[in-house]
């Protein structure tokens, strides 16, 4: 089986997630292929009848980038149709301590019929940041550092790996 694994990343952390996934995937024996969302519509995939597909995307202002909820709104139909799986790369507490409100996500998951999400917090690097993301982290609070759980993104992906390799996956989605 063929596993898409389609990203949209600003400054390549999201990315770098989504490669893990798909290395390990592709250890678990899996024919994959990792492509990164482009800002300009770049990055489409063929998405043939059986493939499956891990959709994920870094999180800014509280929702995914908005050309992963392009790929969702042109695809949602053929998602609905294949095993998916969600990621986003973000923080699960905002600066106020609370845990951040991820129910938009929901909407994504009735929509494409996804099997689950999965949040991994995410990298703040200063350097990569443009003038006004840095002035939002900074106003925020927002730590910088590598949040990023190596260990948790690819036990992930072996959970993916083992619904794949017994059919759990195209079951769950004849309902």
């Amino acid at each position: 089986m063929k596993v898409h694994v389609i990203v949209a990343s600003r400054h390549d952390g999201t990315l770098e997630i989504a490669r893990v996934i798909g290395d390990t995937l592709a250890e678990r024996g899996h024919d994959t292929d990792v492509t990164r969302l482009e800002r300009d519509g770049g990055g489409e995939v063929d998405l043939r009848p059986g493939d499956a597909v891990v959709l994920g995307s870094a999180v800014y202002t509280g929702e995914w980038m908005g050309r992963a909820q392009r790929f969702v709104d042109h695809h949602a139909a053929e998602l609905q149709d294949r095993p998916l799986w969600l990621f986003s790369s973000g923080a699960r507490h905002g600066a106020d301590g609370a845990e951040v409100d991820d129910t938009w996500i929901e909407g994504i998951e009735h929509d494409t019929g996804a099997i689950g999400h999965h949040l991994f917090l995410s990298r703040i690097d200063p350097t990569r940041l443009t003038f006004g993301e840095r002035f939002v982290a900074t106003n925020k609070d927002l730590p910088s550092g590598d949040f990023r759980d190596w260990d948790d993104i690819r036990s992930w992906a072996h959970g993916i790996a083992d619904q794949l390799d017994t059919g759990a996956a195209a079951a769950s989605t004849d309902v």
